[in-house]
């Protein structure tokens, strides 16, 4: 698949009815639009990294059958490497509870450097988004996952890791209330 404007131009505001006959005709909703060899993503995956967070045409993809957890590649080496991520890195926080609403793994992710949308949402400071990660996932989100790659501390990197390194003061707080809320979870089951 060659890098094909109509993917791209999804996003576009300015003709909804080209956007959306567009994407009831595309029979390859969930190919990679190979614009540049390093990356390759879905129309899905376009459509979560928008600048402005809106999910309606998100809800056209899925409606059409786009793969809410669609990865581009095995091998890619982005960190937004599914719908879910790319929204999260971008704080698109109503595409993010779209797409959990509509089944997303909130702990899938197979970049090189294993990142979740949780770590992103702390790497770049995106409290909503956080907030609805862990509160929409009905508490499976992993707040104790790690990154796969060594950094420079020669530690893998996790949520809470990241919240701190970058000064994320209400992030690192509710990651800690979150993990409180799952100990006493696990406790209270054991007991039972």
């Amino acid at each position: 698949v060659l890098c094909t404007p109509s993917k791209r131009s999804l996003t576009n505001k300015k003709n909804k009815k080209i956007r959306s006959l567009t994407i009831k005709k595309n029979k390859k909703i969930n190919d990679l639009d190979k614009c540049k060899e390093e990356k390759a993503y879905n129309a899905l995956i376009y459509a979560a990294s928008a600048q402005v967070d809106d999910d309606r045409i998100v809800i056209l993809l899925l409606d059409n059958k786009a793969d809410v957890n669609g990865i581009p590649s095995v091998h890619h080496v982005h960190l937004s490497n599914t719908p879910l991520t790319a929204a999260a890195a971008k704080g698109n926080d109503k595409i993010v509870k779209t797409l959990l609403r509509r089944r997303a793994d909130v702990n899938r992710c197979k970049s090189q450097k294993g990142w979740t949308p949780v770590m992103l949402a702390c790497e770049f400071g995106h409290g909503p988004v956080l907030q609805s990660l862990i509160k929409e996932s009905d508490g499976s989100a992993d707040l104790y996952a790690k990154t796969t790659r060594i950094h420079r501390d020669d530690e893998p990197w996790t949520a809470l890791k990241l919240a701190a390194r970058n000064g994320h003061e209400a992030l690192i707080q509710m990651l800690l209330d979150a993990m409180g809320e799952q100990l006493v979870g696990d406790n209270e089951a054991m007991r039972q």
